[in-house]
């Protein structure tokens, strides 16, 4: 908005555009008001940037993160072994679960292993698969065992069902697809915010994870699992 306003200082005529009024000189001042309401753009941004931060808060829960650098050393052609691998991934587990249980009581993995699938709601095979590969990691560390080529793929298969299913766990009770804007004008079609957040969540998930051959395989079939789509 603009505010007639008198022109105080003289020197300035030559600098501000201005017209003369009853032997005055004015200007139109421009006045950045607050705008009293918020209309339909304020209103989509807004609904986006409290869900992208429920979305953000959700993941930071899981150390989505951190196992997405180990798989990414462990596939490297210059990365880390099986062993070392199993090391770290047992290693982020247990500090997962000191993240969200009580550490003063002394608790064997296996345990602290099903404790944190009933608080993610992870399956009953995914539990007993991790509390297999917790039983790998102690044979490869105290009985010298090596792993062999079956072994290492179902470590690969277990790794990726975990990071799937905690996420999608920790993630649904947004109910994402449920998103909706009340929009009195029908300027925004609801699906332009369902793709939004899609986008968002791959871009952020990819972002985190940084390698391509995890997320590529686990992207999709979550957003499609959420009931969000992504735009081709």
């Amino acid at each position: 908005m603009f505010k007639k306003s008198k022109l105080i200082n003289q020197e300035d005529k030559k600098k501000i555009p201005n017209f003369g009024e009853l032997n005055e000189t004015y200007y139109y001042q421009m006045i950045d008001y607050e705008k009293p309401y918020m209309d339909s753009l304020d209103y989509f941004t807004e609904k986006l940037e409290k869900l992208y931060n429920e979305i953000i808060n959700a993941i930071s829960k899981i150390q989505l993160e951190k196992y997405g650098e180990i798989y990414k050393q462990w596939k490297s052609s210059d990365g880390i072994d099986s062993f070392k691998f199993l090391i770290r991934l047992i290693s982020i587990l247990d500090n997962q679960y000191k993240e969200n249980f009580d550490i003063d009581i002394k608790k064997e993995m296996p345990e602290k292993i099903n404790e944190l699938a009933n608080k993610f709601e992870l399956s009953y095979s995914l539990k007993e698969e991790l509390i297999e590969v917790n039983s790998l990691r102690n044979k490869l560390v105290h009985d010298g065992y090596e792993i062999n080529k079956e072994e290492t793929q179902k470590i690969d298969k277990v790794i990726q069902t975990f990071t799937s299913e905690i996420l999608f766990n920790v993630l649904k009770p947004l109910n994402l697809d449920k998103v909706q804007i009340n929009d009195e004008f029908n300027l925004y079609d609801n699906n332009q915010i369902n793709k939004e957040i899609g986008f968002f969540l791959s871009s952020y998930v990819s972002n985190l994870i940084r390698f391509n051959d995890m997320t590529k395989g686990l992207i999709n079939p979550l957003v499609e699992k959420l009931g969000i789509i992504i735009e081709k």
